[in-house]
């Protein structure tokens, strides 16, 4: 499985990579949704992990650029906040999940369960 994370924390981005990613499984990091666009189209993952805030570019504008660039990419949004306001922008941005980060183990379950 190819997966992009887009986290501005490094701390972060290493626990999601801890709880989702196999030995077989291909990472790229991103910090900013400045870079995932860009970095999307050049990795192709199967699936994107992207942070909702984040300094240059939020994960919502990031989302809604790389599902208009592929609407058969499959985002989940994660988010330190966990409110309705966001979860609706979040799906609303192309998204196919919200998962707050107090429950990141979620990622993993979901990813696995995703069209069954």
């Amino acid at each position: 499985m190819r997966i992009l994370i887009v986290e501005d924390n490094s701390e972060m981005r290493k626990t999601i990579r801890r709880f989702i990613a196999s030995s077989d499984d291909k990472v790229k990091e991103c910090e900013d949704g400045i870079d995932a666009l860009e970095t999307y189209k050049t990795f192709q993952p199967d699936w994107v992990l992207m942070d909702y805030e984040m300094k240059y570019k939020d994960g919502i504008k990031a989302t809604s650029e790389i599902i208009n660039a592929d609407p058969n990419a499959k985002i989940i949004l994660i988010s330190q906040y966990n409110d309705q306001e966001i979860i609706d922008s979040a799906i609303r941005s192309g998204a196919l999940k919200f998962i707050p980060k107090t429950t990141v183990w979620e990622l993993k379950y979901f990813i696995e369960n995703y069209g069954k």
